[in-house]
């Protein structure tokens, strides 16, 4: 791995370039804040395509198939 002078690993020289001396923190608050906004989004797609796709074609375990989404999975 290639290592910079002044830097830990990449991502701590990735994280430089932002001003915030505390940017993981505000990244991890920035996520409790809109995680309660993704569980939603995703309850709602995931019973939406239980709808579409009946008689058990669809996962106990609650997850979302990543072909049923398809450009959307790779993006997010």
């Amino acid at each position: 791995m290639i290592s910079l002078p002044g830097y830990e690993d990449a991502g701590d020289y990735w994280r430089s370039w932002y001003e915030l001396d505390n940017f993981e923190d505000y990244v991890a608050d920035l996520w409790q804040q809109v995680l309660p906004l993704y569980q939603q989004l995703h309850a709602y797609v995931r019973t939406k395509l239980q709808q579409t796709y009946p008689n058990g074609a669809f996962p106990i375990s609650g997850h979302i198939p990543a072909h049923l989404l398809g450009i959307f999975s790779i993006l997010f």
